[in-house]
């Protein structure tokens, strides 16, 4: 048990799975919808649990958001 908390500590997130998960904070979201992972390229990977309501209001406010923000470097 020591040793996963350990190394959980030492995990960092790249950059653009930093500028990703500002994405997705910002965007609502339906709350069928949850966030898998971010790759650490910033792909994000997310599911709709029970069905796809939201989702494509999601993708248009991800998309959005990318094209507002310019990734810091």
């Amino acid at each position: 048990m020591a040793l996963l908390a350990g190394c959980a500590s030492v995990t960092k997130t790249t950059p653009a799975q930093d500028y990703a998960r500002a994405a997705w904070d910002a965007c609502p979201k339906a709350a069928n919808l949850a966030l898998d992972y971010i790759e650490p390229n910033g792909m994000i990977h997310y599911r709709a649990v029970s069905n796809v309501s939201g989702m494509r209001e999601l993708e248009e406010c991800l998309r959005e958001y990318f094209a507002t923000h310019p990734q810091p470097k």
